[in-house]
C-alpha cells in the first residue's frame, strides 16, 4: 500500500513573556491558510488584505479558529488597508451565536509588503484607537501581520504591547 505523503501543518504557536496575561496563542492550520491565500508574495505588486480573528479565550491562551476574508467593501492598495465593518462583522455574529458565545472578537490580521514583517506607525495609532474603545478597554487582544516571509503577532492588554515569539 503506498503511504500518502505527510501534509505540512501550518499551524503557529505563539508564546509571551510575563508582562502579558496571555501566555500562548495557538493559531490553527484553517486560519493561516486563510491568511496565506491573501499573503502578498511580491514587494507592493499585491494590495494588502486584511481580516478579524476569532476563537476561544482558554485561561491564559487564546486559539484562534476563524479568520475573515477581505470583502469588497474594504479599502486595499499595495501598502495601505481599511477594514470596513460590512461583512466582517456578520461573520462574528454568526460564529458567536452557532458556538453560544464561545467563539468571540479575538483581533486583526493584515499583510504587509515586508519580508520580515513589522508594525507600522499607522498599526501602532490604530491599534491604540482599537482598544480605547469602551468594549475593548479591558480585552486582551491580538495583531497578527503576515510579512512575505515571516510574520508578526502582539497582544495588547491594558494598554500595554508585548510581542510574541514563534514556537
Amino acid at each position: 500500500m503506498d503511504k500518502q505523503p505527510e501534509s505540512k501543518s501550518l499551524k503557529k504557536i505563539w508564546s509571551f513573556g510575563p508582562e502579558s496575561s496571555i501566555v500562548h496563542v495557538v493559531v490553527e492550520d484553517s486560519v493561516m491558510s486563510t491568511i496565506d491565500r491573501w499573503r502578498q508574495h511580491d514587494l507592493y505588486k499585491q494590495s494588502e488584505a486584511c481580516g478579524i480573528l476569532l476563537g476561544e479565550r482558554r485561561g491564559n491562551s487564546l486559539r484562534v479558529t476563524h479568520a475573515t476574508e477581505p470583502y469588497k467593501t474594504d479599502q486595499r492598495t499595495p501598502t495601505y488597508y481599511q477594514r470596513n465593518t460590512s461583512g466582517h462583522q456578520d461573520v462574528v455574529n454568526y460564529l458567536h451565536q452557532q458556538s453560544h458565545g464561545a467563539i468571540q472578537y479575538l483581533g486583526e490580521w493584515h499583510t504587509h509588503p515586508q519580508l520580515e514583517a513589522t508594525p507600522s506607525s499607522t498599526d501602532y495609532q490604530e491599534w491604540a484607537r482599537t482598544t480605547q474603545l469602551s468594549r475593548f478597554r479591558y480585552t486582551q487582544l491580538i495583531f497578527f501581520i503576515a510579512g512575505i516571509k515571516s510574520d508578526w503577532l502582539g497582544s495588547i492588554d491594558n494598554q500595554v504591547l508585548s510581542f510574541g515569539k514563534l514556537n
